[in-house]
């Protein structure tokens, strides 16, 4: 029950009364001022709106509030997955905002209604939050489902309502080949920019990796054996071929005393977005397009499917053939990608 108190040296009166949400006792001043008139009624009216508040949500058991599991059952989940749990864990900050706000402080308390007000409630500009796209919106929403499913398993709640939630995601705009002549002037606008951008661009353009998969540590390269180990999604690894464009690199980086292959800056997706809208670059492309590339490269030259994703550590297991193709079977491959246009000017990717 929250009732009012007064303290000395302040001109105010106080509230206390117990978050809904942690069950944690709450003191705050009510801005309204022990020596007006009104003062002590006012408080009083606040009192009894944060009293009502309190009965209109059940207590909840400590162990089954929110703060006391999900972020260690998140973190003991994608323990192998350092970037899923960096996601998970960015999704849960925006859920529990939304939780707090709807003042739902455990599983038990989740309805339907909570759960298909969450993405209305993110995708509007007066959350506090960062602004997202839909489908980041809708990841968010799959976190959710996981996490309400985990309360089921442990007894919090009888049902998961994420599970009857009907959200989807919007088609995303098709990435686009990066034609010969348009990586002629990405390469031009290059010379001015910092190494480790032309050193990203000549790595996914010649290896077919995602953005984030080219800060390859040194010690997952072996250029005697001619390989290279990707980290991809899901925590797992995937061994492809070494291009020789990528030893000058690789090379650079050990006299640097580097521990990556390319260091990436923070943000780096949001860099190569300024670049690609530059005047003298204007092309309606990203930096995964250079996936796309490479991958229709490769094809185009009458690889097979198989041995293109046992290139590039494509996710699609079509075929088994792809699980038992080894480096070696795909060498030749980087012939295709050998015509890197990187003009030899640009150096050997020292800083």
């Amino acid at each position: 029950m929250a009732s009012i108190y007064t303290r000395k040296k302040s001109p105010y009166f106080w509230l206390k009364y117990r978050d809904p949400m942690t069950g944690d006792r709450r003191y705050e001043s009510t801005k309204f001022r022990v020596d007006e008139p009104d003062g002590r009624r006012k408080a009083k009216q606040l009192a009894n709106e944060r009293t009502r508040r309190e009965l209109e949500i059940p207590r909840a058991n400590p162990s089954e509030l929110w703060q006391a599991w999900v972020p260690a059952y998140l973190e003991t989940r994608y323990a192998d997955s350092p970037k899923t749990a960096l996601r998970a864990k960015n999704c849960w900050n925006a859920l529990f905002a939304y939780l707090e706000t709807c003042q739902v402080p455990s599983p038990r308390h989740v309805s339907y209604q909570i759960a298909a007000g969450f993405l209305p409630w993110r995708l509007s500009p007066k959350t506090g939050l960062r602004k997202v796209k839909h489908n980041t919106a809708v990841v968010e929403v799959k976190f959710f489902g996981v996490i309400m499913g985990e309360a089921v398993r442990r007894g919090f709640c009888v049902a998961n309502p994420c599970r009857e939630l009907q959200v989807r995601r919007v088609p995303a705009k098709q990435k686009l080949e990066i034609m010969a002549v348009d990586e002629d002037r990405i390469w031009k606008a290059l010379e001015t920019e910092p190494a480790w951008m032309r050193d990203h661009f000549t790595v996914l353009m010649c290896q077919g990796c995602r953005m984030s998969e080219a800060a390859v540590p040194l010690q997952d390269i072996d250029e005697f054996a001619g390989s290279i180990r990707f980290r991809i999604k899901g925590g797992k690894s995937h061994t492809a071929p070494l291009h020789p464009d990528l030893l000058p690199i690789l090379y650079a980086a050990r006299e640097a005393g580097r521990a990556m292959l390319v260091e990436l800056p923070t943000w780096p997706a949001k860099l190569w977005y300024n670049f690609f809208r530059r005047e003298d670059v204007a092309l309606p492309i990203s930096i995964h397009c250079t996936r796309v590339t490479a991958i229709t490269r490769m094809l185009r030259a009458g690889f097979t499917p198989a041995q293109v994703c046992a290139y590039v550590g494509h996710s699609e297991e079509v075929n088994v053939i792809y699980r038992r193709l080894r480096p070696a079977d795909v060498r030749a491959l980087t012939a295709v990608l050998g015509a890197s246009r990187r003009p030899p000017a640009l150096g050997n990717g020292s800083p």
